[in-house]
């Protein structure tokens, strides 16, 4: 199967997605003020929690990252750029 695509229409889709990988960065690094304000008075369930916010907030950089990698991957198709893989 062929699909044919506009290549602006390809680079043109990277800025939502940048914009979307910023919005998890920003909630990555707000994870870390979630670590130093739990206190609920019991040591097993701040624990928890806190692996939960770490869970949370690894994800988030996460797919911050394959955000900006599939971002860029988008200019270079929209630019018609070759990365040296196949087309």
């Amino acid at each position: 199967m062929r699909v044919t695509v506009d290549p602006h229409q390809l680079s043109q889709t990277a800025t939502p997605l940048r914009a979307g990988t910023d919005a998890a960065r920003d909630l990555h690094r707000s994870t870390y003020a979630l670590l130093g304000s739990i206190r609920l008075g019991q040591p097993d369930v701040e624990a928890a929690v806190a692996d939960f916010v770490r869970a949370w907030g690894d994800t988030l950089d996460s797919a911050a990252r394959q955000g900006e990698t599939l971002a860029r991957m988008l200019d270079l198709a929209g630019t018609g750029s070759d990365a040296g893989g196949p087309t």
